[in-house]
């Protein structure tokens, strides 16, 4: 029978599955009531000729009656004053509606005869001039609004329907940003998360992303990369992604100073064919280019390492087990080592719906890329004078071809919703989600050790002369894999009646809960416990083995346990309580308002695995990264936050619409974590002292009369009265040749966690700072006797190029007071102008602002550096973020020109955002608010469909994405001041340096469809330019500076943290074919990486390149 074929894949949990099925089928047993709904789409797709020119709406209205013998009802005045674009061409009665009526404020809802009646559009009030979409007894064609939003829309956008998403297999989350240019997950490869990126801009809070109206993102520990927002999700169940690259006051969408991205998962509609009262989905999909890892790392637990081949000990109590990549060879790996089964039922009537969905997929390690992989070969790490350094040598870790290590994983969805229906347009949602997922991760943190490692090994080898077999020492290692367990709930409430103007209610109550394991606190996940004689024992047989190899014959290893135990695991609960409510009112036929408001509270809990082992550097027994991990990482807190909205949208007449808004946010916050550790007096989170500022102390040369007023003055017995008029005098060293500097310092204090510029001297004028590159030929020595042919500093730093950190000692009663409570408010008005100045082109402009808080990660940044807090523990968290945001727009209907096509638009933007009051961390993991960030940028978005064929094109090009700090660039170089108040990217160490985005991208699609639709194929095309930063190419290539060690500007840059890792440019090819045999069965086929590129992602963090060449093939059931 054709519905057992989906269940074959279901092996894992067959009962469950056997449970769900036959619940299911009672289900829709239930559910066979004859339904009362409106005529098939079909009927509406048929094509018709049409030939209204542009005017008049009403007018054009009874053309269009004329020409298609469709029946309209309106009430006159609904239609009057209006106008219309007009449509000429072969068109569907739908398509031919959504055109006339584009931009008018009304929309077509099809009626059970056939007919159609106009109503006033009901969309937000934040985005006008929008396309008029069809509803077919009362179902929105939603794919088709979301596509035509994106050309229409005074909100830059980009979206993916559920076709779209269906046409190619993902390897992880991230992938299906591919196609939506402009916008990246960060970090994709690490693990099965997504963590948004919009033109440049990322972090909690200021890119959201909701899975219908639920936020489940949570922050991750990554090291020396300090934290990574990710919101793990199974794209399985989504239906639609719509991405909105700026602030907005869209209904529903929950929007951050960088945009938003919105989910939506499937819908019982999806499943359901229309006219029927049920329908059955089954997906069956399987993948090339991955195997299942050679070892489950777990299993090594509890067994003796002696006994594991390839196992060694290494610290004395940490194991290392080898266990090189395997190679795929000259050909793609072909197995079931990928594959996924999803099966949904659904069911409706006319008083309530059901959808139960369950996916699963199981994936392998997947193997790089075979092609040019010599683009990550052959860099030098070690010179300081470009930004080529920045490119990773990958091919040392993993080769051309080779197995990726940590990129399996198993992944199972159960997704329940159901919606009952009530008189007067009234619906209850409830929904349940339930997300278990167990995968390979590599955080930045490890991964950037092992390259440091693998790098300096070498440069030793090959300074030393010695033959290592690299081979052999790949420095890479299959980790013990995440656990996830992530549960969404959710109750909805509408009340939307057609003849109410002041009626137009939603409202959600919903929660979230994330629960995780992680081995990533930096420790080596695999340790051995023995009392301290045998460590110590161990200790020194290891350290003759080192060193005194030649009598390892005579040496006999210490007796002790050799059980492996886990360590370096991080545990982690994040939850998330909110509500949300709005109401539209049509206050009149041009004027509508929108009334919101939001509650959110989430509960951080982390906790880090407690370890005995004593720190040894950053060794491979990461015991001095686990304690950081223990100090730094963890966060524990509780926040809060309101918000509430009003906007209002003016028609002020045919062509022209304008909106006014502003939201008003506030928020509270607390440090948990840290007030547990105090109250369990916790040395670690004691605070001893704090740094007020720093002394930069220098020298100025005395000119030759001073020199001889010194000396006089030595001879006289009046030196001291010298020094007390004049000033305390040094000595540059103690041999003949020294030389006399007047003694100076400044002290510099610190505000908001970073040096005062404005008290520096060398920063706010007081000192010439070309003395710094000054000499003087011949001066008088400290005796007074001449020099001959020599050249001397005329002003030179004696106390350290970086001055000497000042402390203030804080008393006991202050080193165990606990954190106060956080909070703050604030309001962000939005306005914009929405002209259709032709019929076919609309311009837009938009000024919108919003800011944020501080998020937990945030405002529970406890760092304890030399005992001392983070600057936002001491100052508070209650400035915001303040997001200004400028666009300006223009789209225009392409089918102006081409009128035969069913589609056609282009639509250019231009935007300039400024952030003032960013908050990032500096080289001390400690977060600041730097002064602001900025991004500017062109996109260009367009498509075309004329039935047969079909494509889209998108491009964005940067302009500028900066971050800019006087006072913080000053204290990275306070005697020189070389380092520019805006730097591309950002500065060194801070997250926003590494998320830099490439500084142009194009993304292209092409597709055809043959025989009756039946079968369609696709062409897509991405690039992205390599990355690169001249600007600090050029800061790094003028080394400008007197020489020595701390001098240059390079010495400055690099002593101020880690940069992230460049990516090379890149041209992606993914082809697929999807064939329809009929409307119950589909055959999909694809191939991603069509050309084997051997790459590393855009804005990667851990050093894995991205899969190679991946065939996969799907069917798809539907009855």
């Amino acid at each position: 029978m054709p519905t057992q074929q989906p269940l074959t894949g279901f092996h894992r949990k067959p009962l469950s599955h056997a449970i769900l099925i036959a619940c299911l089928s009672l289900g829709t047993t239930a559910l066979s009531a004859p339904l009362n709904l409106a005529q098939a789409q079909t009927e509406n797709s048929a094509l018709h000729s049409f030939n209204i020119p542009a005017g008049n709406l009403e007018t054009a209205l009874q053309q269009f009656a004329a020409q298609s013998g469709i029946s309209l009802a309106y009430s006159p005045e609904r239609v009057q004053g209006r106008q219309s674009a007009g449509v000429q061409g072969q068109y569907s009665t739908a398509s031919a509606l959504q055109s006339m009526l584009a931009g008018s404020g009304l929309y077509a809802s099809a009626q059970p005869n056939g007919s159609y009646r106009l109503e006033l559009a009901q969309t937000s009030v934040d985005s006008t001039a929008l396309p008029t979409a069809v509803v077919y007894g009362g179902r929105l064609n939603p794919d088709e609004v979301g596509h035509n939003n994106v050309y229409n829309e005074n909100v830059t956008s980009v979206y993916q329907g559920r076709e779209e998403l269906q046409r190619f297999q993902t390897s992880n989350p991230g992938d299906v940003f591919k196609g939506m240019n402009g916008v990246y997950s960060m970090d994709t490869r690490s693990s099965q998360a997504i963590t948004p990126n919009i033109r440049g801009i990322t972090g909690e809070g200021r890119v959201p992303l909701t899975i219908d109206g639920t936020e489940q993102s949570t922050n991750v520990w990554l090291h020396t990369f300090g934290v990574g927002n990710r919101s793990y999700v199974d794209p399985a169940l989504f239906r639609s992604i719509e991405v909105e690259k700026g602030t907005s006051l869209s209904r529903g969408i929950k929007s951050g100073v960088g945009g938003s991205v919105n989910v939506r998962t499937i819908e019982a509609n999806d499943i359901i064919p229309e006219g029927d009262n049920w329908g059955v989905e089954a997906n069956l999909k399987a993948s090339s280019n991955t195997n299942t890892p050679k070892h489950d790392a777990s299993s090594f637990y509890g067994k003796d390492y002696r006994d594991i081949p390839g196992a060694s000990r290494s610290n004395t109590d940490a194991i290392q087990i080898h266990n090189n990549p395997r190679n795929k060879g000259s050909s793609s790996k072909t197995n079931t080592d990928d594959h996924s089964e999803m099966l949904t039922i659904a069911g409706r009537n006319e008083f309530f719906d059901v959808l139960v969905s369950r996916s699963e997929r199981k994936s392998g390690n997947y193997y790089a890329g075979k092609n040019n992989s010599n683009k990550y070969k052959g860099h030098d790490i070690y010179n300081e004078k470009t930004t080529d350094r920045f490119i990773p040598n990958l091919t040392k870790l993993y080769y051309a071809g080779d197995e990726v290590f940590n990129t399996s994983s198993e992944t199972d969805t159960t997704l329940i919703k159901s919606n009952l229906y009530f008189t007067g347009e009234q619906k209850i949602g409830l929904q349940f989600m339930r997300t278990n997922t167990v995968f390979g991760e590599t955080t930045p943190g490890d991964t950037i050790l092992n390259w440091q490692y693998r790098e300096a090994f070498e440069k030793t080898a090959t300074d030393q002369n010695i033959d290592i077999d690299w081979d052999y020492y790949r420095f890479v290692h299959e980790r013990p894999r995440t656990k996830l367990r992530l549960d969404s709930y959710k109750i909805d409430y509408e009340a939307k009646p057609l003849d109410s103007n002041i009626l137009n209610l939603e409202a959600s109550l919903w929660h979230t809960k994330t629960n995780g394991t992680r081995y990533q606190t930096g420790a080596h996940p695999y340790g051995i416990t023995n009392d301290d004689q045998t460590n110590a024992l161990l200790h020194d047989y290891d350290w003759w083995m080192t060193n005194y190899p030649e009598y390892a014959d005579f040496l006999t290893e210490p007796d002790h346990d050799g059980i492996i135990h886990p360590e370096g695991r991080q545990w982690t609960t994040h939850d998330r309580t909110g509500f949300d409510l709005s109401n539209q009112f049509i206050l009149s036929d041009s004027l509508q308002l929108l009334l919101a408001t939001s509650y959110q509270q989430e509960k951080l809990n982390e906790k880090v695995q407690s370890s005995g082992k004593q720190s040894n550097g950053l060794f491979p027994d990461g015991a001095g990264l686990h304690r950081s991990t223990g100090i730094l990482g963890p966060r524990s807190g509780e926040r809060k936050e309101y918000s509430a909205l009003f906007n209002l949208s003016w028609q002020a007449n045919d062509w022209l619409n304008l909106t006014a808004g502003t939201r008003y946010t506030r928020y509270k916050g607390k440090d948990v974590g840290l007030a547990k550790m105090r109250r369990l007096r916790d040395e670690n989170f004691k605070t001893t002292q704090q740094k007020t500022g720093v002394l930069l102390e220098w020298g100025e040369l005395l000119t030759d009369e001073e020199n001889l007023a010194f000396q006089q003055a030595i001879a006289n017995g009046t030196v001291f009265q010298f020094i007390d008029k004049h000033g305390e005098v040094s000595i540059s060293n103690t041999n003949s040749h020294a030389y006399l500097y007047w003694k100076k310092s400044a002290f510099v204090p610190i505000k908001d966690g970073k040096l005062d510029s404005s008290q520096n001297p060398f920063a706010n004028g007081q000192i010439d700072t070309s003395k710094l590159y000054q000499t003087v030929d011949n001066p008088l020595r400290a005796d007074g006797t001449p020099n001959i042919a020599n050249q001397v500093a005329v002003l030179r730093p004696t106390g350290g190029t970086y001055g000497k950190d000042i402390y203030e000692r804080l008393d006991a009663s202050q080193g165990w007071e606990m954190p106060e409570e956080q909070s703050g408010d604030a309001f962000s008005p939005v306005l914009s102008a929405t002209a259709r100045i032709t019929p076919f082109g609309t311009t837009f402009i938009r000024y919108a602002q919003t800011t944020r808080f501080a998020s937990i990660n945030e405002l529970t940044s406890g760092t304890l550096i030399n005992g001392q807090l983070g600057n936002l523990a001491i100052n508070g968290a209650s400035k915001p973020e303040r997001s200004t945001n400028w666009e300006i727009g223009y789209a225009h209907d392409l089918r102006q020109f081409f009128p035969n096509l069913l589609a056609a638009d282009a639509r250019i933007s231009y935007y300039n955002t400024e952030i003032k009051d960013f908050f990032d961390r500096d080289i001390y993991y400690n977060t600041i608010q730097f002064d602001k960030k900025k991004t500017q940028g062109i996109e260009l978005q367009s498509r075309f469909d004329s039935g047969n064929y079909f494509g889209s094109f998108g491009a964005t090009y940067r302009l500028k994405q900066k971050l800019c700090d006087k006072d913080y660039a000053s204290g990275m170089d306070p005697i020189y001041n070389r380092i520019p108040d805006c730097i591309t990217g950002g500065f060194p160490g801070t997250y926003s340096g590494n998320s830099l985005q490439p500084r142009y991208s194009i993304d292209a699609l092409m597709g055809t469809r043959l025989f009756n639709d039946r079968l369609e194929l696709g062409w897509r095309s991405t690039y992205h330019k390599g990355a690169e930063n001249k600007q600090l190419d050029k800061l790094l290539a003028s080394e400008q500076g007197p020489g020595g060690y701390g001098t240059y500007i390079s010495d400055a840059w690099f002593t101020g943290g880690l940069d992230g890792f460049y990516w090379q440019s890149v041209l992606l090819h993914d082809i697929y074919a999807n064939y329809n045999l009929n409307n119950n069965f589909s055959v999909n086929l694809g191939v991603t990486n069509l050309t084997d590129e051997y790459y590393l992602d855009p804005m990667s963090k851990s050093l894995l390149p991205a899969p190679g060449r991946t065939v996969s093939a799907g069917v798809t059931i539907n009855f």
